[in-house]
């Protein structure tokens, strides 16, 4: 198979291949994560509704266009979890040129060049009903999960606030036996003194 050389204005992958996947309704894109560039093909473009300067070739000018729900998932899969796991595919929401969101399906692979670049590529579809109510299970997943990682971090705090407060009331009952020590060690030394000073009198009384 013939491979065109990648230059500053095309992707790395092959032309033909580019044609092929696009010829089944599939649209490709490429980034550097290294530079945060991008390429789109046009079936990406015509997805989303969108003229070549609307999308520009940047990274997060994708990222842009993500549901704002979705946004932090596609980060974790898309980015933050291809260093352990290079092949990933995610749903997201997507938004079109119209305003409306659009359910679309990414697919791809990351991969790290010799030059010290980091590229990711792969294909983008509209999802199909199955993959809506996976989409949907996810959000819901993540909003369960988010719920439950709050409540977990506010039994920690109520916890925390607990053992404080003990540890304050251990703190006010050692005070409180200490001062009551000194008020008992005071009381006795006063007694004793008292003893003391009648006991010399007494003798002299008795002379």
């Amino acid at each position: 198979m013939e491979q065109h050389a990648p230059t500053p204005d095309a992707p790395s992958l092959p032309h033909r291949v580019v044609r092929a996947v696009e010829a089944a309704g599939r649209g490709v894109w490429e980034w550097d994560r290294r530079t945060g560039t991008a390429w789109y093909s046009q079936r990406v473009r015509e997805v989303l509704g969108l003229q070549a300067p609307e999308l520009p070739e940047r990274i997060d000018a994708f990222f842009a266009r993500v549901h704002p729900e979705d946004l932090e998932r596609a980060h974790d899969v898309m980015v933050r979890d291809t260093a352990n796991r290079p092949l990933f595919e995610v749903a997201l929401r997507v938004r079109h040129a119209d305003g409306s969101w659009l359910r679309l399906r990414l697919r791809g692979r990351a991969r790290a060049g010799e030059d010290g670049s980091a590229r990711m590529h792969g294909t983008l579809t509209p999802a199909d009903g199955g993959e809506l109510r996976v989409l949907e299970a996810a959000v819901t997943s993540d909003r369960l999960a988010t719920a439950l990682d709050d409540q977990s971090r506010l039994a920690r705090e109520l916890e925390q606030a607990r053992q404080d407060l003990m540890r304050q009331n251990a703190a006010l009952e050692r005070a409180r036996a200490a001062a009551e020590a000194a008020r008992e060690s005071t009381r006795m030394f006063l007694a004793n003194m008292r003893h003391e000073m009648r006991t010399p009198m007494m003798a002299v009384g008795n002379a």
